[in-house]
């Protein structure tokens, strides 16, 4: 019982070892959104009028920025 716990955790350490080094040479990538004007207010305008603004969203980081799920407020 002992042989088996010990060979488990031998292999854990091992594979996280592994893991660990594996990573070391490796540069992390992220994406970074950058949202200039973050908020816009609106001129006052008629019940059911449409007014419209585009809001610019930059990419700063170096990954590929993907914006999902976008929903108003």
């Amino acid at each position: 019982m002992k042989v088996k716990i010990f060979s488990a955790f031998l292999f854990f350490m091992l594979f996280a070892a592994a893991v660990c080094l594996g990573l070391e040479g490796e540069e992390v990538k992220n994406p970074l959104a950058v949202a200039p004007g973050e908020i816009f207010e609106f001129d006052p305008v008629l019940d059911g009028d449409q007014v419209t603004h585009n809001f610019v969203i930059q990419n700063k980081g170096d990954a590929e920025l993907r914006i999902e799920r976008v929903q108003t407020g």
